[in-house]
């Protein structure tokens, strides 16, 4: 299989964790907490949008454009933008992975450790990229 190709399920498989791990956690609440009478206020926060996009969609979009776009620039942002979630997820993983919960350390690690293959791969992308303008 081509670096591409493992490039774009590396990508997937890092928002379906996300996603599962937000499922988990709303689920955890929902189960553990008391539910509040009223409402917490007028939606989702500012911050929540946020981290969505920058934790779910944009890993969505990269793993979408790296199936067209094989440009130097383009590897070159995809690989900076995985190094940067590669550490806020590793971040997260040791931060919020506690025995408590089994099923998010898993989880977390699993990401964790997804993401920093998928720096790998990129990096070996853009390698094999500069082979072959030579």
């Amino acid at each position: 299989m081509n670096n591409q190709i493992k490039v774009v399920m590396l990508w997937l498989m890092i928002v379906i964790g996300i996603v599962l791990h937000s499922v988990l956690e709303t689920a955890e609440a929902l189960y553990y907490s008391p539910l509040p009478e009223e409402p917490y206020g007028e939606g989702t926060p500012v911050e929540g949008h946020i981290i969505a996009i920058a934790a779910m969609i944009v890993p969505m979009l990269f793993g979408f454009l790296s199936l067209f776009l094989r440009s130097k620039t383009f590897i070159w942002i995809a690989l900076i933008y995985a190094s940067l979630l590669g550490l806020l997820n590793i971040f997260h993983a040791v931060a919020d992975g506690s025995l408590e919960n089994i099923t998010q350390l898993v989880l977390l690690s699993s990401v964790a450790v997804i993401n920093v293959l998928l720096v790998i791969t990129l990096n070996n992308w853009r390698k094999e990229h500069l082979q072959s303008e030579d």
